[in-house]
Parts: structure tokens; sequence; C-alpha cells
């Protein structure tokens, strides 16, 4: 485990790596104009308001816009309570919607959730969401920068600490890479 304290790698003019010495939860930032959208922030209520003062530290003229989750595993969503009281709006497929709103720890606060769905290759702000079907997850998504080359996803890929490269992936990891050389994406990194 790392210290906690967070910090950033500059990856573009309007993208930021946000890390703590550990490196086990890797979150992006992307700024848009004066508003930021965070992917990979909400694993947990203590992460979302380490985000937050972040943002207020590092961007102080620049606010929380938007949130993108992956897919509704409790440990995708369980910080997003915290991003709803902010105003931040949740983009997430259909489905991970549906699971959100389902969610029992936030069935006295779901109404205060903002929601903006995503589509399979839509653009937003110049990042493309993919949604696929996987075995892991009903749906699952993962957001390409194509300018910059960089694909931000959580649980497609699984790399082990110690470096080896494993024998067997999943199907998962397989739908993921497959769809990435159909595609031809730029691709220069995978977050």
């Amino acid at each position: 485990r790392g210290d906690g304290v967070l910090f950033s790698t500059e990856l573009s003019s309007d993208l930021h790596l946000v890390t703590d010495s550990g490196g086990r939860v890797n979150s992006l930032i992307k700024i848009n104009g004066d508003k930021i959208t965070a992917f990979g922030a909400s694993n947990n209520e203590e992460l979302a308001e380490q985000m937050l003062k972040f943002i207020d530290n590092y961007f102080p003229n620049k606010q929380l816009e938007s949130v993108h989750v992956s897919h509704p595993h409790a440990d995708e969503i369980s910080g997003l309570n915290i991003y709803a009281k902010e105003g931040a709006t949740i983009l997430a497929d259909q489905y991970t919607i549906s699971a959100i709103k389902a969610h029992e720890p936030f069935k006295y606060e779901i109404n205060s959730f903002k929601f903006r769905p995503i589509n399979n290759e839509q653009t937003i702000d110049g990042t493309t969401f993919y949604v696929l079907e996987t075995m892991r997850s009903k749906r699952q998504s993962f957001a390409h920068f194509k300018n910059v080359g960089i694909v931000f996803q959580s649980d497609f890929l699984h790399i082990p600490f110690d470096g080896h490269i494993p024998e067997v992936i999943p199907n998962y990891t397989r739908t993921f890479i497959d769809l990435l050389r159909d595609k031809q994406l730029n691709l220069k990194r995978i977050i």
C-alpha cells in the first residue's frame, strides 16, 4: 500500500495521471476549460474525498463536472455519493446506471445523483467511450483519448505487481484486446 498522498503526472496539457506512492489506484483527470472529468476516482469515499481536495489544491480555478464509472462493481462505485453531493454528473452506460440506482448504500441519496448515459463509441469533449459486454460485468466501458493515444480502463487488464506475464488471460481481457486491435485505436499507453 502507498502512503495515501496523491500526486499528479502530466500526460498532456489536458490529461493528468493521479496516483499515490503505491500505484494501486490510478485515476485520470481530464481538463476541458474550467471543467474537470475524473476517471477511476470513485472506488471508495476516502479516495473521492482525497480527489476533491486534490482538485481544489492543484486546480483551484477548475470544477469537477463529471465522473466516469466503467462498471457497477462496488469497488468502482462506492465513492459516488461524495461526488453527487458536489453536483458532479456520473458518466456511465445504462446498465451501470441501473445498478448504481439499485446499490443499497445509496438508497437514501440516489435522488440527488445526476447521470449522463454513455453509449458505445460516443464522443464527449474529445473522449470516446467504448462499452463492451463481458463475462466479468454485463457492461464495462473504457475511455480513449485519441489525440494522445491513451486508454483509461478499469479491470480489463490486471498486471501483477511482480511484473510477470500471465500464461492465461481472462475472457474479458481478450475481449478488450480484440476491440483495441479491431478498431486500430491510436494507442501509446493504457492506464
